[in-house]
């Protein structure tokens, strides 16, 4: 999934997970469920509006926030490549403690022709363990972001074709997943692609992504906008930016933002878009992100987050918090040595989000990158920690690309270790 320096290059090649001819191969990674504590026990009304304790805790931590023990650990388990090159989660969603799902994709190398292809993948979890449970026939099909409504309903997206791409969307209907029509920009098809979707019910869903995100020229590309009625997704006009959008979040049917990945010699960029129920804008944030700020989640209309990094002694995390319609810096935990790539996010309660991608671990008289570690962190209602990764994946290079977090608190990331195993991780709680 991206190159680790951008959620853009998740639009060209993902990875996914194992399969035998014939039939899927369901590998298992199982680990020790989080462990409950009072404070995951008396987690309630997570849709609630901020408090006003909550809101004076954040103004406090607008400051420069030393480190301090994390509050949380990731428990990560590894599920092997089978017959793929490479392996990789890029999508996650939960609806339960016992019920998530993950999409991705497989890369196939070909023998002495060294050509590649993709086969979209969707992983689920269940409570314990994740296995791979489906395969779409799609040509060269990639899934990027999924959304999930109930355990009945799922919307999925991404690309299919390669090098040509186009637009791919798939719905899960409780029993199967299904092709559903997506509308294909009027472009060269040169790396089209949806790569993130935020459902708020059946028959309303928003999905955003890029045209001609291929081409080398920064005026041919433009930001691609789509919204689910319940039968198709239709296009909807959006600012032509020259950037494409890589993260949607909708608190409600008539507000979503978006995200996005600056394109051409640009390196960062300081627009989002917002969509207000009549027209989508670019609105202009007071932190310069770069790369764009690639994680994005709206629980309700309260939290809202958006997570990145940014310039200065490395790549260091950053994220935006909206309050009273402003968004308004808010400190994270820098590493020592600094090089972090944020990637995805998501909120269980005003109390309790996650923000995960990787970090570049580099160090005195370093040029150049030695391994690239899973990263996280998580806010609890007033500041930012870094969290302790545990297992499988804590000695191995790789990164987390996705989280997502149930209602009930649960939370989860997903991405892909160095060798090409799909990465997966479940958050526990250690107070």
């Amino acid at each position: 999934m991206r190159s680790l320096g951008n959620r853009c290059a998740l639009f060209g090649s993902v990875a996914g997970a194992a399969l035998l001819a014939g039939g899927v191969l369901c590998q298992t990674a199982t680990f020790a469920l989080p462990r409950s504590s009072p404070r995951r026990a008396a987690r309630g009304a997570i849709f609630q509006a901020v408090s006003a304790a909550e809101t004076t805790a954040l103004g406090a931590s607008e400051g420069a926030r030393p480190a301090a023990a994390a509050r949380s650990e990731l428990v990560t388990s590894l599920l092997g490549r089978g017959g793929f090159s490479l392996a990789g989660a890029a999508g996650t969603a939960c609806v339960s403690a016992t019920w998530c799902v993950a999409v991705g994709s497989g890369t196939v190398l070909h023998g002495e022709t060294r050509l590649t292809s993709n086969t979209a993948l969707i992983w689920r979890f269940g409570g314990r363990s994740w296995r791979l449970a489906d395969r779409l026939r799609v040509r060269q099909g990639a899934l990027l972001s999924v959304s999930c409504v109930s355990s009945s309903f799922c919307m999925a997206v991404g690309r299919t074709g390669n090098p040509l791409g186009r637009v791919l969307a798939v719905e899960w209907n409780g029993r199967a997943w299904s092709l559903v029509r997506a509308a294909d920009p009027a472009s060269s098809g040169n790396g089209d692609a949806l790569g993130s979707v935020d459902c708020l019910s059946r028959s309303d869903c928003w999905a955003v992504g890029g045209v001609n995100l291929g081409e080398g020229s920064p005026h041919l590309r433009h930001d691609l906008v789509e919204h689910w009625n319940g039968r198709a997704f239709t296009a909807v006009a959006a600012p032509v930016t020259g950037n494409s959008l890589i993260a949607i979040a909708c608190p409600g049917p008539a507000n979503c933002w978006a995200s996005g990945y600056p394109s051409g010699s640009q390196r960062s960029t300081n627009e989002i878009e917002h969509f207000d129920g009549r027209a989508w804008r670019t609105v202009r944030v007071q932190t310069s992100f770069a790369g764009g700020a690639s994680g994005i989640s709206c629980r309700t209309f309260a939290t809202c987050w958006l997570v990145g990094a940014t310039t200065g002694g490395g790549l260091r995390p950053t994220s935006l918090r909206l309050l009273e319609g402003t968004w308004r810096n808010v400190a994270m935990v820098s590493p020592s040595y600094p090089d972090v790539t944020l990637q995805g996010l998501s909120c269980a309660s005003a109390s309790d989000c996650w923000a995960v991608g990787g970090n570049y671990l580099v160090g005195p008289g370093i040029t150049r990158p030695s391994k690239t570690a899973p990263f996280g962190e998580q806010w609890d209602g007033s500041s930012w920690q870094i969290a302790e990764v545990l297992g499988p994946a804590a000695s191995r290079s790789g990164f987390f690309a996705t989280a997502a977090c149930a209602p009930t608190g649960l939370c989860i990331a997903a991405g892909q270790a160095s060798d090409g195993q799909p990465l997966f991780a479940v958050s526990r709680s250690l107070g």
